[in-house]
C-alpha cells in the first residue's frame, strides 16, 4: 500500500510506503528510479510507526503506482513471472507517449504477455505525469 498525497504547486510528493509494490519514478528523460524506502505491510502489526518521504518532481516526471497483480501474475502452467522487467520495459517503450495512450500500452503488452491467462490477483496501474 502506498498513501500519498501530492502538492501540485510545488511538486512534491510526501508518501508512506507499507509494503508491497515500490514507487516509480520516471524522470523526463526516460530513466526510472525506484523508490523502495517503506515500511511494514499495513495490518500486520499494531506497533509499527509508519515513517514518511518526499520527493519533488520535475515537470514531465512521472509517477507509476501499480499493483502486484501485475509483476506477480503467471501464465497458465508456467512458473514464470510477468515480473519488474518486463513492467520496466513497457514502461520505456511508451515514454513518449501521452499518460492515457501509455497507460492503455502498458495493460495491453501485459495483457498479450498472459494471452489467455485470467489474472489471479488484482491488477492496478496509474501514471501521473507532473507540469
Amino acid at each position: 500500500m502506498i498513501y500519498a498525497l501530492f502538492d501540485v504547486k510545488k511538486r512534491i510528493l510526501t508518501f508512506c510506503r507499507a509494503g508491497h509494490t515500490p514507487l516509480l519514478l520516471q524522470k523526463s528523460d526516460g530513466s526510472l528510479v525506484i523508490h523502495s524506502e517503506g515500511n511494514f505491510p499495513v495490518g500486520l502489526s499494531e506497533q509499527f510507526n509508519y515513517e514518511q518521504f518526499s520527493l519533488h518532481l520535475q515537470p514531465g516526471d512521472r509517477l507509476i503506482f501499480y499493483s502486484d497483480g501485475i509483476t506477480e501474475a503467471r501464465r497458465n502452467g508456467s512458473k514464470e513471472f510477468f515480473g519488474e522487467g518486463r513492467l520496466y520495459e513497457l514502461l520505456r517503450q511508451t515514454r513518449e507517449k501521452p499518460v492515457e495512450q501509455a497507460v492503455h500500452d502498458v495493460v495491453e503488452g501485459f495483457r498479450q504477455w498472459l494471452g489467455d491467462t485470467r489474472p489471479p490477483d488484482d491488477i492496478t496501474l496509474m501514471i501521473v505525469e507532473s507540469q
